[in-house]
């Protein structure tokens, strides 16, 4: 008898202690999209540990224990609770009986928002909220755009240069893409990025924004973009009537799928003028074999435009037919030349530019006003199945070229000099 009172008494000591056990750990629950999940830090000691949400493999959970402080970091802001909106993380510490403490006195009001809608209101004994089974959630993260405080070598004069950077935490932004902007006309001049695979781990694998330091952010580019960023207006009833028969339209000058984050939240910032014929023909050709060969290989790229469209004009007296460049009210025009500076990251081959005639009108011009280098895209191994139709000039006329040719030929004035292109990689 004495022993089933012991056992008893043993089982009764037991059950306290995973009582007690179970309260002197607190949870909070994440989203279960990985994209909306808060990235975290833990005590450690005199410091922490940044914890990313990929950790989060099996259960949307965080566990802390009795004393234990967890930050929790979204680099756009909160989404959930809403009174986190305008801020990048919050300090959670666990007290007791699964309840978190909130050390910001900034946080006050509903404290329902802090949980599942499933959870009930309740006051602790030391008058805390119930901070128990909390949740939060991120806005998606975006891209940023900023100013660069120097100015990128290769930009024209008229052009000012921006960064488009990830926010990351405890450190700088990540930069991926460096833009020429004319400000003035409200038109791209070029995009300097980089494409590789996934698995590329050599030390070079992306443009070095070393030489160049983030300038003021860019915060309200979503009311300049709805107020400034227009498409082309003509006031010139020849110059409309040419346009639409052209059938040109807008794309991001930039198309890898890499890319498609920004070129989305970006779009009329990165968008140039297109003839849709190219775009969706030769040029679609081109920028699927190069996706198809930076599957293994790594290119530093910038894509820009150069020269000016010009369209047939046959209004005058003597019925001959000249070439007219096409312009709008502002001062804008469309792209004669869209192209593709690249350079091979591991140095496996020579970089080279390709080059595409934006224009409808090729039959108006000799070849030699058109293609102006020697065209070396039979050298280009990985065009070898494309290029077969880069003279066709219904899908858009391509060709290749050295870089020195390119250089001497001043037909593209955007184009990177000798001096901008020796390094590229540690001048971006």
């Amino acid at each position: 008898m004495p022993s089933f009172r012991y056992q008893l008494f043993i089982l009764f000591v037991a059950g306290l202690c995973i009582v007690r056990v179970k309260s002197e750990i607190c949870f909070l629950s994440l989203p279960s999209d990985p994209a909306l999940r808060p990235i975290f830090e833990r005590t450690f000691g005199s410091r922490t540990i940044l914890r990313p949400y990929k950790s989060l493999k099996e259960s949307n959970n965080i566990y802390a224990e009795k004393g234990e402080t967890i930050i929790l970091h979204c680099l756009d802001g909160f989404s959930l609770p809403s009174n986190l909106a305008d801020r990048a993380s919050i300090k959670l510490t666990c007290v007791e009986n699964g309840i978190f403490e909130v050390n910001n006195k900034h946080l006050v009001g509903d404290w329902s928002m802090y949980r599942p809608h499933s959870y009930s209101t309740t006051t602790t004994h030391r008058n805390y909220p119930d901070l128990r089974n909390l949740y939060f959630e991120c806005k998606k993260l975006g891209w940023t755009l900023y100013e660069s405080a120097q100015v990128f070598r290769w930009c024209p004069e008229y052009t000012a240069s921006y960064i488009i950077a990830k926010k990351n935490v405890n450190k700088s932004p990540t930069p991926l893409a460096g833009l020429c902007y004319d400000t003035g006309r409200f038109s791209l001049s070029s995009v300097a990025y980089n494409i590789q695979p996934e698995e590329f781990k050599i030390s070079k694998t992306t443009f070095d924004f070393s030489n160049y330091s983030l300038g003021n952010e860019i915060k309200h580019f979503q009311s300049i973009e709805d107020e400034g960023l227009t498409p082309l207006l003509f006031e010139d009833k020849l110059f409309e009537d040419w346009f639409t028969f052209g059938n040109f339209h807008y794309a991001p000058l930039a198309e890898n799928i890499k890319l498609k984050d920004i070129t989305q939240k970006f779009s009329s910032l990165l968008n140039v003028t297109w003839w849709s014929n190219l775009r969706l023909g030769n040029w679609k050709k081109y920028r699927n074999a190069l996706e198809k060969h930076t599957i293994k290989a790594a290119y530093n790229v910038i894509s820009g435009i150069g020269g000016k469209l010009e369209v047939p004009d046959s209004s005058g007296c003597d019925n001959t037919t000249d070439m007219k460049v096409l312009v709008d009210k502002y001062d804008r025009h469309i792209p004669a030349y869209i192209w593709n500076y690249l350079e091979p990251i591991e140095n496996t081959s020579k970089e080279f530019a390709i080059i595409a005639f934006n224009s409808p009108f090729y039959e108006f011009y000799e070849e030699g006003d058109i293609v102006f280098c020697e065209d070396i895209c039979h050298k280009i191994t990985w065009l070898a199945n494309v290029r077969s139709t880069f003279r066709y000039a219904n899908m858009g006329v391509m060709f290749c070229c050295e870089l020195d040719d390119v250089q001497k030929s001043a037909r593209l004035d955007n184009f990177p000099k000798k001096n901008d292109t020796g390094d590229v990689p540690t001048r971006i």
